[in-house]
Protein backbone atom coordinates (compact mmCIF):
# COMPACT_ATOMS: atom_id res chain seq x y z
CA UNK A 1 0.00 0.00 0.00
CA UNK A 2 1.54 3.20 -0.83
CA UNK A 3 1.42 6.32 1.31
CA UNK A 4 -1.35 7.94 -0.91
CA UNK A 5 -3.61 5.29 -0.04
CA UNK A 6 -2.76 4.48 3.34
CA UNK A 7 -3.81 7.78 4.09
CA UNK A 8 -7.29 7.74 2.16
CA UNK A 9 -8.12 3.72 4.41
CA UNK A 10 -7.54 6.37 7.44
CA UNK A 11 -9.77 8.82 6.32
CA UNK A 12 -12.40 6.28 5.43
CA UNK A 13 -12.01 4.89 8.84
CA UNK A 14 -12.67 7.77 10.33
CA UNK A 15 -13.51 11.60 9.63
CA UNK A 16 -9.84 12.83 10.89
CA UNK A 17 -9.42 15.96 9.09
CA UNK A 18 -9.74 19.53 11.17
CA UNK A 19 -13.11 21.05 10.85
CA UNK A 20 -13.64 24.48 9.44
CA UNK A 21 -10.53 24.22 7.99
CA UNK A 22 -9.74 25.28 4.19
CA UNK A 23 -7.79 22.40 3.67
CA UNK A 24 -7.62 19.39 4.30
CA UNK A 25 -5.68 18.67 7.08
CA UNK A 26 -4.66 15.40 8.95
CA UNK A 27 -3.52 14.45 12.33
CA UNK A 28 -1.59 11.69 12.12
CA UNK A 29 0.63 10.52 14.74
CA UNK A 30 1.03 14.21 16.12
CA UNK A 31 1.81 15.27 12.84
CA UNK A 32 -0.41 18.05 11.09
CA UNK A 33 -0.04 17.30 7.23
CA UNK A 34 -1.76 19.13 4.73
CA UNK A 35 -3.75 17.02 2.12
CA UNK A 36 -4.69 19.58 -0.57
CA UNK A 37 -3.98 16.67 -3.22
CA UNK A 38 -7.46 15.25 -1.91
CA UNK A 39 -9.08 18.00 -2.56
CA UNK A 40 -7.98 18.09 -6.41
CA UNK A 41 -9.51 14.25 -6.49
CA UNK A 42 -12.93 16.12 -5.32
CA UNK A 43 -12.29 18.62 -8.23
CA UNK A 44 -11.95 15.94 -11.33
CA UNK A 45 -13.86 12.80 -10.11
CA UNK A 46 -17.63 12.16 -9.92
CA UNK A 47 -19.35 9.16 -8.73
CA UNK A 48 -21.07 7.28 -10.85
CA UNK A 49 -23.98 4.68 -9.64
CA UNK A 50 -22.92 2.13 -12.97
CA UNK A 51 -18.79 2.77 -13.35
CA UNK A 52 -18.06 3.86 -9.46
CA UNK A 53 -15.25 6.71 -9.57
CA UNK A 54 -15.01 8.36 -12.80
CA UNK A 55 -12.21 11.01 -13.30
CA UNK A 56 -13.08 13.64 -15.63
CA UNK A 57 -11.16 14.51 -18.40
CA UNK A 58 -8.29 17.43 -17.71
CA UNK A 59 -6.47 19.93 -18.82
CA UNK A 60 -2.69 21.66 -19.16
CA UNK A 61 -3.88 25.45 -18.79
CA UNK A 62 -0.08 26.38 -19.60
CA UNK A 63 0.21 24.74 -22.97
CA UNK A 64 -1.34 25.49 -26.34
CA UNK A 65 -3.19 21.89 -27.66
CA UNK A 66 -1.83 20.06 -30.09
CA UNK A 67 -4.34 20.87 -33.05
CA UNK A 68 -3.63 18.39 -35.91
CA UNK A 69 -6.66 16.07 -36.72
CA UNK A 70 -6.51 12.49 -37.74
CA UNK A 71 -7.37 11.19 -40.78
CA UNK A 72 -10.66 9.53 -40.34
CA UNK A 73 -12.67 8.08 -43.76
CA UNK A 74 -16.09 7.24 -43.92
CA UNK A 75 -17.09 3.77 -45.67
CA UNK A 76 -17.28 5.83 -49.04
CA UNK A 77 -13.50 6.50 -48.72
CA UNK A 78 -14.15 10.25 -47.95
CA UNK A 79 -12.60 12.03 -45.29
CA UNK A 80 -14.49 13.24 -42.30
CA UNK A 81 -13.92 16.22 -40.58
CA UNK A 82 -14.12 16.75 -36.41
CA UNK A 83 -15.46 19.57 -35.17
CA UNK A 84 -15.49 20.01 -30.89
CA UNK A 85 -19.12 19.76 -29.34
CA UNK A 86 -19.82 20.61 -25.60
CA UNK A 87 -23.68 19.49 -24.95
CA UNK A 88 -25.29 18.09 -21.42
CA UNK A 89 -28.19 16.79 -23.62
CA UNK A 90 -26.52 13.81 -25.16
CA UNK A 91 -23.69 13.14 -23.08
CA UNK A 92 -24.60 9.79 -22.86
CA UNK A 93 -24.20 8.83 -26.08
CA UNK A 94 -20.72 10.79 -27.59
CA UNK A 95 -20.85 10.56 -31.02
CA UNK A 96 -24.55 10.95 -31.65
CA UNK A 97 -26.15 9.27 -34.28
CA UNK A 98 -22.88 8.66 -36.71
CA UNK A 99 -22.56 10.79 -39.40
CA UNK A 100 -21.37 10.07 -43.06
CA UNK A 101 -19.70 13.65 -43.19
CA UNK A 102 -17.90 14.56 -39.58
CA UNK A 103 -17.60 13.08 -36.39
CA UNK A 104 -18.09 14.87 -32.85
CA UNK A 105 -14.97 15.57 -30.53
CA UNK A 106 -16.12 16.33 -26.75
CA UNK A 107 -12.24 17.62 -25.70
CA UNK A 108 -10.29 19.17 -27.72
CA UNK A 109 -11.52 22.59 -27.72
CA UNK A 110 -8.22 23.79 -29.91
CA UNK A 111 -10.17 22.60 -33.24
CA UNK A 112 -11.77 25.67 -35.60
CA UNK A 113 -15.53 24.90 -35.38
CA UNK A 114 -17.46 24.55 -32.00
CA UNK A 115 -21.13 23.69 -31.61
CA UNK A 116 -22.17 24.57 -28.24
CA UNK A 117 -26.42 22.77 -27.26
CA UNK A 118 -28.51 23.94 -24.86
CA UNK A 119 -26.93 25.48 -21.43
CA UNK A 120 -23.49 25.00 -23.13
CA UNK A 121 -24.42 28.02 -24.88
CA UNK A 122 -23.33 30.10 -22.34
CA UNK A 123 -20.02 27.73 -21.68
CA UNK A 124 -18.52 29.02 -25.09
CA UNK A 125 -14.34 27.94 -24.59
CA UNK A 126 -11.40 29.73 -26.52
CA UNK A 127 -11.80 31.64 -29.76
CA UNK A 128 -12.77 29.37 -32.58
CA UNK A 129 -13.04 30.70 -36.50
CA UNK A 130 -16.57 28.79 -36.55
CA UNK A 131 -19.01 28.87 -33.45
CA UNK A 132 -22.95 27.32 -33.64
CA UNK A 133 -25.33 27.48 -31.15
CA UNK A 134 -27.91 24.77 -30.87
CA UNK A 135 -31.14 24.62 -29.42
CA UNK A 136 -32.22 20.76 -29.47
CA UNK A 137 -34.83 20.60 -26.62
CA UNK A 138 -38.31 22.88 -27.06
CA UNK A 139 -38.77 26.10 -24.82
CA UNK A 140 -41.29 23.49 -22.49
CA UNK A 141 -37.80 21.23 -21.61
CA UNK A 142 -35.26 24.30 -21.45
CA UNK A 143 -37.06 27.16 -20.04
CA UNK A 144 -34.53 28.62 -18.18
CA UNK A 145 -31.70 28.33 -21.29
CA UNK A 146 -34.28 30.16 -23.61
CA UNK A 147 -34.81 32.86 -20.84
CA UNK A 148 -31.36 33.77 -20.20
CA UNK A 149 -30.85 34.14 -24.10
CA UNK A 150 -33.47 36.44 -24.65
CA UNK A 151 -32.01 38.94 -21.48
CA UNK A 152 -28.04 37.84 -22.71
CA UNK A 153 -28.92 38.72 -26.84
CA UNK A 154 -25.13 40.04 -27.14
CA UNK A 155 -23.45 37.23 -25.60
CA UNK A 156 -24.35 35.39 -28.75
CA UNK A 157 -23.87 37.67 -31.27
CA UNK A 158 -20.46 36.24 -31.87
CA UNK A 159 -21.95 32.59 -33.08
CA UNK A 160 -22.21 32.17 -36.66
CA UNK A 161 -25.42 30.81 -36.28
CA UNK A 162 -28.01 29.96 -33.68
CA UNK A 163 -29.83 26.84 -34.68
CA UNK A 164 -33.31 26.31 -33.49
CA UNK A 165 -36.78 25.33 -34.75
CA UNK A 166 -38.35 27.83 -31.90
CA UNK A 167 -40.25 30.54 -33.73
CA UNK A 168 -39.36 33.40 -31.05
CA UNK A 169 -35.79 32.68 -31.20
CA UNK A 170 -36.20 32.51 -35.09
CA UNK A 171 -37.85 35.98 -34.85
CA UNK A 172 -35.77 37.66 -32.33
CA UNK A 173 -32.41 36.90 -33.40
CA UNK A 174 -30.83 37.86 -36.72
CA UNK A 175 -28.17 35.16 -36.46
CA UNK A 176 -31.01 32.27 -36.09
CA UNK A 177 -31.70 29.53 -38.80
CA UNK A 178 -34.11 26.84 -38.80
CA UNK A 179 -33.11 23.93 -37.53
CA UNK A 180 -35.36 20.79 -36.89
CA UNK A 181 -33.30 17.59 -34.78
CA UNK A 182 -34.66 14.60 -35.47
CA UNK A 183 -33.78 10.49 -34.84
CA UNK A 184 -35.67 7.71 -36.24
CA UNK A 185 -35.89 5.43 -33.15
CA UNK A 186 -37.17 1.84 -34.05
CA UNK A 187 -35.40 -0.10 -31.55
CA UNK A 188 -36.05 -4.19 -30.58
CA UNK A 189 -37.18 -3.29 -26.81
CA UNK A 190 -35.66 -1.27 -24.33
CA UNK A 191 -32.12 -1.39 -23.22
CA UNK A 192 -30.70 -2.93 -26.73
CA UNK A 193 -27.91 -1.32 -28.34
CA UNK A 194 -30.07 2.21 -29.84
CA UNK A 195 -28.51 1.09 -33.23
CA UNK A 196 -31.82 1.71 -35.78
CA UNK A 197 -32.09 -0.74 -38.04
CA UNK A 198 -34.05 -0.77 -41.26
CA UNK A 199 -35.05 -4.53 -40.69
CA UNK A 200 -36.55 -3.45 -37.01
CA UNK A 201 -40.29 -2.56 -38.02
CA UNK A 202 -40.29 -6.95 -39.59
CA UNK A 203 -40.99 -7.41 -35.62
CA UNK A 204 -44.30 -5.27 -35.66
CA UNK A 205 -46.92 -7.52 -34.58
CA UNK A 206 -49.17 -4.72 -34.55
CA UNK A 207 -50.96 -2.79 -37.40
CA UNK A 208 -50.43 1.00 -35.19
CA UNK A 209 -47.55 1.96 -33.51
CA UNK A 210 -46.62 5.56 -31.43
CA UNK A 211 -43.22 6.23 -30.92
CA UNK A 212 -42.78 7.91 -27.16
CA UNK A 213 -41.34 7.38 -23.83
CA UNK A 214 -42.50 7.84 -20.50
CA UNK A 215 -41.26 11.27 -20.18
CA UNK A 216 -43.69 13.27 -18.02
CA UNK A 217 -42.02 16.68 -17.58
CA UNK A 218 -44.69 19.09 -19.42
CA UNK A 219 -48.31 18.86 -19.46
CA UNK A 220 -47.65 17.34 -22.98
CA UNK A 221 -45.65 13.97 -21.70
CA UNK A 222 -48.81 13.59 -19.55
CA UNK A 223 -51.60 13.96 -23.05
CA UNK A 224 -49.10 11.95 -25.39
CA UNK A 225 -48.73 9.15 -22.68
CA UNK A 226 -52.92 8.87 -21.81
CA UNK A 227 -53.07 8.46 -25.32
CA UNK A 228 -50.82 5.93 -25.73
CA UNK A 229 -52.57 3.92 -22.84
CA UNK A 230 -56.44 4.77 -23.97
CA UNK A 231 -55.52 3.38 -27.47
CA UNK A 232 -53.73 -0.05 -26.07
CA UNK A 233 -56.88 -0.60 -24.53
CA UNK A 234 -59.50 0.14 -27.27
CA UNK A 235 -58.00 -1.28 -30.42
CA UNK A 236 -56.99 -4.78 -31.14
CA UNK A 237 -54.37 -3.10 -34.31
CA UNK A 238 -52.62 -0.84 -31.36
CA UNK A 239 -49.48 -2.28 -29.63
CA UNK A 240 -48.79 -1.60 -26.06
CA UNK A 241 -45.60 -1.29 -24.67
CA UNK A 242 -44.53 2.72 -25.26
Amino acid sequence: MNIRRFIEWCCSVKNVFEKGSKHKILTLFGMKIKLDFLLQDEKYTQTSSIYGKIYLPTYNAGVKIFYEKPQIFNQNGKQMDIFFLRDHNSNFCPYGTLSQYFLWDRYNFALNTHFYTGRAIFETIAKPLHKFGMLVEPRAIEFDVYKALNECKDNVKDFEKILTHDEKILDDFANADFFMCVQNWCYNEKGDSLKPSAENYENKTKNISMVCSGKALTPIHLIRNDIASKLSKISKDYGGGH
